[in-house]
């Protein structure tokens, strides 16, 4: 590659690795610059959401005790108007158009006269008359007993129509029934709607009250805004539950809307929770400018990074040029001086002088004429020794063949020495082909005598076992009979004692005959005798019962003797036949017996004769592994001959390469020998 293409690489390389630098730096100094950006406007956020909060803090508080206070001068006005009612009412009986008349002039809503049942005797509400006061709450009636004198009510729904109002009850004089004036919650909504006036700067834009039964009381809104809860209706909402347990408001803005829930306490009781709905842009304002200036600011800083990053890169592009400009001037000698080399090449010896003004280049050129100098001996000297080298070389050349001739016959009488010994493998492994065959079938006969060894050791053993058998039965057999013969005895002596025992039973009924007989004599005698009689008949009457029932009891035992007769002619058939059956088993064990004799003693020469043939066997095996090892010994020589001969043809080839490589060379040599001779 030139040194021009090179520096143009360098060059290149040097603007791509600027302007990699110069992005890199970019985007970490726009990183850094949104990085504190976005710090700067979180602390701002965070500042303003605190300044915000405090302030409608303030407001929500503000507009809480607003609330009460109002509520309090309700309270006043309604109660005085009510002991304005009670005085006129003691002074006269008032009718309905009377209340209406003095409603208008006291400013209330509605106002309510009962008995002291509580029922509505007249009222400004048509509908309210004759329905009870003590229906709608039992509280009332404390008025009536004395346990109350005013019962001021909050904010609620009225029963009657479902509008928003407040009442105040305080009893008639002389307990006569109960006053109740009531106003609408409009004079509330009337007295918070400074706190939506459009004209305020305050940005709320509704304003809901909630009692804790989730009655929606109130409802101030801004012009063009929509209440969120219609008024007099049940909400279900988790906020406004959550303030009413725990006491505490609960606020969510941001920098285009806020709601806010903050409950409005009477001492230690949470009446209501006001739902606050406002605009929080004008309080985000100084941090909205700020932001925008901020956002201004940054993107300025960036597009100036990017202007100096530009020019930077214009500078570094147009020091690029003219560096290269310069270079391709001092590069112009440089192509002289290779043109100068090229024609020493070629033999010219009349060579022009190059005339160059840098101190590095006339250094080159001082060296180009030094060389110059010294050429033509140069030449002279390597032409003499091209003379020498090439003697040299052909003397060399008749030592090479001689011994590549000599190489070749080496390799000849080795390629057929490793044929011999491949014919020789070939034969021992027929032999061990041969032998393995016969070895392996003396080890099938070694391992059926070993088997037909162990089967006739086993075949003894058994017989031994079978013969104790025999003479453990044979014992057996003798014991059976002696026990059969001595329950035959037995048997004997049960008949003698069942024949003695029909002797006694025959007694027995002709005893009882006679008794029988002595019996009905008596009864007759009694019946002579009569009254007198009588005992000694019941007595003769028992004693004939009770020879009937000895002639019963005999009866029976002859029947049981009879049969115990029978099973004892049973038994002894029985034991008769076992007894026959014992003597023809005890022959049959006899014969057994001399059968197993014999068995045992054909078992006996069997062994021996297996004990022979094994013995046989191993001598056969152990000549056969002698031939094995001669055989294995002869191998291993065929096979280190054969490796030898491998190993050397080997060396014979790789010396033939390499005597082909020489002469290959050698002639490459006489070539180049010739070119410089002719130089």
């Amino acid at each position: 590659m030139k040194i021009k293409s090179k520096i143009y690489i360098i060059f290149s390389a040097l603007i791509i690795s600027y302007l990699f630098v110069a992005i890199v730096f970019l985007r970490i100094s726009n990183g850094v610059l949104d990085n504190n950006f976005n710090n700067l406007t979180s602390t701002l956020s965070k500042d303003a959401n605190q300044k915000v909060k405090s302030q409608l803090e303030n407001i929500t508080n503000q507009i809480g005790l607003s609330i009460q206070s109002i509520e309090n001068r309700v309270d006043e006005s309604m109660l005085n108007a009510a002991y304005v009612l009670q005085e006129m009412d003691s002074a006269k009986t008032l009718s309905d158009s009377d209340l209406d008349e003095i409603c208008n002039k006291l400013g209330m809503s509605d106002l309510y006269l009962t008995d002291q049942n509580g029922v509505f005797i007249a009222s400004t509400e048509k509908a309210a008359k004759g329905l009870s006061l003590f229906s709608i709450w039992e509280g009332y009636k404390d008025l009536i007993n004395g346990k109350a004198q005013v019962l001021p009510s909050t904010l609620k729904i009225k029963e009657e129509t479902g509008q928003i109002f407040k009442f105040t009850a305080i009893p008639r004089k002389g307990n006569k029934g109960i006053i109740e004036t009531a106003l609408d919650s409009g004079v509330v909504e009337q007295a918070l709607d400074i706190y939506v006036d459009n004209s305020n700067s305050n940005g709320i834009t509704s304003i809901q009250i909630v009692d804790n039964s989730g009655t929606a009381l109130t409802q101030n809104l801004k012009k063009g805004i929509s209440a969120e809860w219609k008024k007099g209706k049940k909400i279900e909402n988790a906020v406004v539950k959550q303030v009413f347990k725990d006491g505490k408001a609960v606020m969510s803005i941001n920098d285009k809307k806020g709601d806010i829930f903050a409950p409005v306490k009477y001492g230690n009781e949470i009446r209501y929770v006001m739902h606050v709905k406002l605009d929080t842009a004008i309080y985000y304002s100084e941090v909205t400018v700020a932001k925008n200036s901020l956002d201004s600011s940054l993107n300025n800083l960036s597009l100036n990074l990017v202007l100096y990053t530009l020019l930077s890169f214009a500078i570094l592009l147009v020091s690029l040029l003219i560096l290269l400009l310069y270079l391709k001037f001092v590069l112009k000698s440089l192509n002289k001086f290779a043109n100068v080399l090229k024609s020493m090449g070629k033999g010219n010896n009349s060579l022009e002088t190059v005339n160059v003004k840098e101190a590095e280049l006339n250094e080159i050129q001082d060296g180009i004429n030094f060389v110059t100098k010294n050429y033509e001996e140069i030449i002279k000297t390597i032409k003499t020794s091209i003379g020498n080298v090439s003697g040299l070389q052909q003397e060399y050349s008749k030592n090479m063949n001689h011994a590549f001739y000599t190489i070749k016959q080496i390799s000849q009488a080795s390629g057929e020495m490793a044929a011999n010994n491949e014919k020789e493998m070939q034969h021992v492994d027929e032999i061990t082909k041969v032998m393995g065959a016969m070895i392996s079938t003396l080890n099938n006969v070694n391992s059926a005598t070993h088997s037909l060894k162990d089967m006739s050791n086993k075949t003894h053993e058994y017989v031994n076992t079978s013969d104790e058998g025999l003479s453990k039965i044979t014992n057996a057999m003798e014991r059976v009979e002696t026990e059969v013969i001595n329950s035959h005895e037995s048997i004997r002596q049960l008949i003698n004692s069942s024949n003695e025992i029909s002797g006694i039973v025959e007694f027995i009924n002709s005893v009882t005959s006679q008794t029988n007989l002595l019996a009905l004599n008596a009864a007759i005698e009694a019946a002579r005798a009569g009254e007198a009689g009588r005992g000694f008949a019941v007595v003769a009457e028992q004693i004939r019962k009770l020879a009937n029932d000895s002639s019963e009891a005999t009866s029976r035992i002859v029947e049981i003797l009879g049969n115990i007769k029978k099973d004892i002619q049973s038994t002894t058939e029985g034991n008769e036949k076992q007894i026959i059956v014992i003597n023809d088993s005890k022959s049959e064990i006899d014969s057994a017996k001399i059968a197993l004799k014999g068995l045992i003693d054909f078992t006996i020469k069997s062994r021996e004769q297996v004990e022979e043939v094994t013995n046989n066997v191993e001598l056969l095996r152990q000549n056969e592994k002698t031939v094995e090892e001669v055989v294995e010994v002869v191998n291993q020589a065929i096979e280190s001959n054969a490796a030898s001969s491998e190993e050397l043809q080997a060396t014979i080839e790789n010396l033939l390469a390499s005597m082909e490589y020489l002469s290959t060379s050698q002639n490459s040599i006489t070539t180049e020998l010739k070119t410089l001779d002719k130089l």
